[in-house]
């Protein structure tokens, strides 16, 4: 059914806001203004008290850790990961997709139409993810999140002699072999098809220094073969930088570029920790990376180099990262924190980012993220993902600065309406394709039986954290 949405003040192509009426035809814009006669059956919205936008783009989330929110509060990184692993070890296909929809739901009351997910390395959690987000009505890059090289493998200590019943332990652990994991990412790159092309596949290698070369030349090719988003964790702590040079003896950028991983469909998510001549490469490549403020504060991994990235014209989006380490999933949080964390850095005023900056990181360059410019814009033949937002709350008035309000005022708690392809999905803030209270209800106990599931593997991780607490200082110098 085609639909009006008439007369709202809309962040249009060229970055500016104006008054326009958007007709939406086979899921697409057709056109800005008011046709002299409507099609049949066209569905009128009234958007004059409304501000629209793109619908957002959550270029780094991990769905499984939306079950495990508020595991492994202040905590770097490295140790981090350890609880992340084993709250979402052993899952059964409907706790992932329960934990995919529960993001879902957060995600499309806030605005967030498009995500591009790491689910877990289960064969079992890409394809339910993705089914979650097909029945809420999101658009959706879901990679597999795959790794061959284990965790204590990684770290830079002589487990062995700091530990040697625990380096036992390690060693007895069960390890994916790499063509196991070749298999899940090509397995779920080749066999998921989702009619309207709305949820699809992309390849996501967990981080380059967890992975063989072997599996990265893979994830490569998968990637190549389908046309499809390329996509890791890169350089998000300094430790994975340190442990790149010792590893390959260039720096990490240097030593993907050299597999053939750096291109247009590849990005790295976080890049905290990126040099100057690596931020070239990524440059001349046409590369992207997804900047998560708030996770990178959360953890203590720093800040990442946002302005030398836009002033090399590096393609940058904006995520949320999993809901276990920055609280939810909300890119109005991440467009506000991207354009601060500069102001305290250092950087001289004139080159601050600006709240214009934010809204296209979070929007357009989004969809350049996911590899498909239709998406994060309001211009004749893009995606109809719109987001309707009352101009009469108090963060909007007056309204002033539509950017400026919208990136350092919003929350997202002025969503009025969220259409994706054209399709309503919110309307007055409840979503219209789940029954969102009922996977709310279910998702309360669900954590507590993954908990109970994995006693042992939490004990192992709580073992792991105080050897690796033993020599965190020695580490980090």
């Amino acid at each position: 059914m085609p639909t009006l949405v008439r007369g709202g003040l809309a962040l249009v192509d060229r970055g500016e806001f104006r008054t326009v009426s958007i007709l939406i035809e086979d899921g697409r814009i057709s056109s800005l203004q008011e046709p002299p006669q409507l099609p049949p059956d066209c569905d009128v919205v009234d958007a004059s008290s409304m501000v629209v936008i793109p619908g957002l783009v959550n270029g780094h989330t991990h769905s499984y850790a939306n079950l495990s929110r508020g595991l492994g509060a202040n905590l770097p990184l490295e140790f981090f990961a350890l609880e992340g692993a084993w709250a979402a070890a052993n899952r059964t296909a409907d706790e992932h997709y329960l934990s995919a929809m529960l993001g879902s739901i957060e995600m499309l009351k806030s605005g967030i139409t498009t995500v591009l997910d790491q689910p877990g390395q289960d064969p079992l959690a890409a394809p339910a993810a993705a089914a979650a987000y097909v029945d809420a009505g999101m658009r959706a890059v879901v990679a597999p999140m795959v790794w061959d090289r284990p965790y204590h493998d990684w770290i830079p200590w002589d487990l062995k002699s700091l530990a040697p019943d625990l380096w036992k332990k390690a060693e007895g652990q069960r390890r994916p072999s790499t063509g196991e994991m070749i298999d899940v990412a090509a397995g779920f790159a080749e066999t998921w098809k989702e009619p309207t092309g709305r949820v699809r596949a992309g390849v996501g290698p967990f981080a380059p220094g967890r992975c063989s070369d072997q599996l990265l030349e893979a994830c490569v090719g998968i990637s190549a073969k389908w046309d499809i988003p390329l996509h890791t964790h890169l350089l998000e702590t300094r430790l994975q930088a340190t442990r790149a040079h010792d590893d390959y003896g260039e720096s990490m950028v240097q030593h993907l570029d050299s597999l053939g991983f750096v291109n247009r469909r590849f990005s790295g998510a976080h890049g905290v920790w990126l040099s100057g001549a690596e931020i070239s490469i990524l440059a001349r490549r046409q590369a992207s990376v997804v900047h998560n403020p708030v996770s990178n504060m959360t953890l203590g991994s720093g800040a990442a180099p946002l302005v030398d990235l836009l002033a090399e014209g590096v393609n940058v989006g904006l995520g949320a990262d999993g809901s276990n380490c920055g609280g939810h999933q909300s890119i109005f949080a991440a467009m506000k924190a991207s354009i601060l964390l500069p102001r305290i850095s250092g950087v001289h005023y004139a080159s601050w980012p600006t709240a214009a900056d934010a809204l296209q990181m979070a929007t357009m360059n989004g969809g350049r993220v996911l590899a498909d410019d239709s998406v994060g814009r309001i211009g004749v033949g893009a995606r109809a993902d719109l987001v309707l937002l009352s101009s009469e709350t108090t963060h909007l008035t007056p309204l002033n600065d539509p950017s400026e309000q919208l990136v350092h005022a919003e929350t997202g708690a002025g969503v009025r309406m969220v259409l994706v392809d054209g399709t309503v999905v919110v309307r007055d803030g409840r979503l219209t394709q789940v029954d969102e209270d009922a996977f709310v209800k279910e998702a309360r106990p669900a954590m507590r039986a993954v908990a109970d599931r994995n006693i042992e593997a939490r004990r192992y991780a709580g073992e792991m954290s105080a050897a690796l607490a033993s020599i965190w200082d020695e580490l980090q110098r």
